[in-house]
């Protein structure tokens, strides 16, 4: 199995892992609508090897285009 990329809505309750970009925006639309407080982040894996490579908050991406 090989993970390019993966995004996790994390919440006070736990992570939802989400497969592609609109997966993890449609959990933040629904779980900020309702008022619950969570935060993105953008898991990377090299295609090649499936190592991981990098880990960054995309939080600030998702509540931007709400504004």
């Amino acid at each position: 199995m090989i993970l390019a990329t993966q995004y996790f809505v994390q919440t006070a309750h736990g992570p939802m892992p989400a497969d592609c970009i609109e997966q993890a925006a449609l959990h933040f639309d629904e779980l900020t609508a309702d008022g619950v407080p969570v935060r993105v982040f953008k898991l990377e894996f090299d295609v090649e090897t499936n190592a991981f490579e990098t880990a960054r908050e995309i939080t600030g991406d998702f509540a931007e285009r709400l504004v």
